[in-house]
């Protein structure tokens, strides 16, 4: 399973030009940092009515930006304008606390960590294009779907996805992991990189593969998609047969290891959220065929 498998939920992303209402979730953010009650990993938001009760007239109605719905949860609203410090002060005495997204996404249940990251998504966008990438001026938040737009260029922008592959490099009863040489992550996983314009994603994969560990792959085969709130992306997770030597030429630069491993030695890392985890699990598994 991964994070954004939450059934017996659906995530309905349907736009809708609204305000709060009394039972609606509101997910409260500060400097890309998630504020909400946890108790040993059980996260919780709080509903409009308590947030209200709590903050009074510091919080606004006009500062909620509808988020999706979470059939049999009910609606998100996001707040990231206004969060003072005496606001926040007030929270974290009423039995909240800030958290990262990176935190949230290991907790449960489920479709409140994916509630969480996917909000924080969604902030990062309309944090990012609050002007007009032309002229300079205000955009404004369309009234029927989710864009933005500037009312004197008429440039519409909509919600940023990267693409992403990740990929299963397979030989055999091998896989070829690796460890990236920069970042908070040193792990095992995949080869994975960002899509090009221009360039599709079965030709993203070979160039990212050869890039990174100088080998060639064929055969690729696509598995599952993830939406990746962390960095903004779409990820297309694949599986591949090498082609040829198996002589991995090491990228400094992105990698500080790549290593073969029979398909009995994979370490396993289960960690029920990432496309990574269920790729090199599926491999364990005899899936990647």
């Amino acid at each position: 399973m991964m994070i954004q498998d939450i059934e017996p939920y659906r995530y309905n992303v349907t736009y809708k030009n609204c305000h709060p209402e009394e039972e609606d979730c509101i997910i409260l953010l500060r400097d890309g940092d998630i504020l909400l009650k946890n108790s040993e990993n059980i996260i919780e938001y709080p509903l409009w009515a308590e947030a209200k009760a709590i903050l009074g007239s510091d919080i606004k109605t006009v500062d909620a930006k509808y988020l999706f719905e979470i059939e049999g949860v009910g609606r998100f609203f996001f707040i990231r304008e206004g969060m003072s410090d005496s606001i926040i002060e007030v929270l974290l005495n009423n039995g909240y606390e800030l958290m990262t997204r990176r935190q949230v996404q290991y907790f449960k249940p489920r479709w409140a960590a994916f509630a969480g990251i996917t909000a924080c998504h969604f902030a990062d966008w309309y944090d990012q294009n609050r002007f007009c990438g032309k002229c300079g001026g205000l955009m404004t938040c369309h009234d029927v779907e989710r864009m933005l737009y500037c009312e004197k260029c008429k440039i519409p922008v909509y919600p940023r996805i990267n693409p992403v592959v990740i990929v299963g490099i397979t030989d055999g009863d091998r896989i070829l992991l690796v460890k990236y040489a920069g970042g908070s992550y040193h792990k095992y996983c995949l080869v994975a990189g960002f899509v090009e314009v221009g360039e599709s994603l079965e030709a993203a994969v070979k160039r990212e593969v050869m890039e990174e560990t100088g080998i060639h792959v064929k055969n690729i085969r696509y598995y599952k998609s993830q939406p990746w709130a962390l960095s903004g992306s779409m990820i297309m997770g694949v599986y591949c047969d090498l082609d040829g030597s198996d002589e991995v030429s090491l990228n400094d630069g992105e990698l500080s290891v790549a290593e073969w491993f029979d398909r009995e030695d994979v370490p396993y890392g289960d960690d029920g959220v990432s496309v990574t985890s269920e790729l090199m699990n599926g491999f364990i598994e005899g899936k990647e065929k």
